[in-house]
């Protein structure tokens, strides 16, 4: 299973195997409560028969790293570095709160620019992928995603700079960290046939606790 934001809310992708088939399914659930009970959910279901496609919902093989990064201008550059053979890396991270608070209490847009680069783990010189703006004015904790393709399959280093002076200022929110580090590989995450899964996205926030262990049908 792998995390992914979009918007503000995290989902996760999951892929579950029953065995092989030719199996038939019916009442799926997580726990004992109904899937069709949880908001924002897609499922694709491949019963085993053998002449299986690709996933649509889980089609690469992703290996996800938790962080726990805090990245600031005084500390200077945080280096994180891919799975080998990564066509892609992929940087989740968290504003504990994204503001500019006026003198009245109202919030206000903040900006904080974060630059993202990019080399082999191998050695050579850096290149930039995207110096990213974020803007918000939320007291609450604001998720953010920075995607980076690599020109090609290998083993890279990422180099994280925050740009933006730290503040000290009881006004302004903007401390920012690292919390995963996602490497994708454009290959099938599972190449087997005949057998009965289930590839799964759904939202999580405010209807998950951690990563579902208990799935049946």
């Amino acid at each position: 299973p792998y995390s992914e934001i979009s918007g503000n809310e995290q989902y996760l992708r999951l892929l579950f195997d029953f065995g092989y088939g030719e199996l038939e399914l019916s009442e799926l659930k997580i726990g004992n409560t109904n899937l069709s009970n949880f908001e924002d959910v897609e499922t694709e279901i491949q019963y085993g028969t053998g002449a299986e496609t690709a996933f649509k919902l889980y089609s690469m093989q992703v290996d996800e790293t938790s962080q726990s990064l805090l990245v600031t201008n005084t500390g200077g550059a945080q280096i994180l570095t891919t799975s080998a053979d990564s066509n892609e890396g992929i940087i989740d991270g968290a504003f504990q709160g994204l503001v500019s608070i006026s003198d009245d209490g109202t919030n206000q847009n903040h900006t904080v620019n974060i630059k993202f680069e990019y080399r082999l783990t191998s050695g050579g010189g850096w290149t930039t992928s995207d110096t990213v703006a974020f803007v918000n004015k939320t007291r609450q904790p604001y998720y953010v995603t920075h995607r980076i393709q690599f020109p090609s399959a290998n083993q890279w280093d990422i180099r994280i700079t925050r740009t933006t002076t730290d503040t000290s200022s009881d006004l302004i929110r903007d401390e920012f960290v690292v919390t995963n580090i996602k490497s994708v590989t454009n290959k099938p995450p599972i190449n087997v046939s005949g057998r009965c899964m289930v590839a799964m996205r759904i939202r999580a926030t405010d209807q998950l606790n951690g990563v579902i262990d208990q799935f049946n049908a």
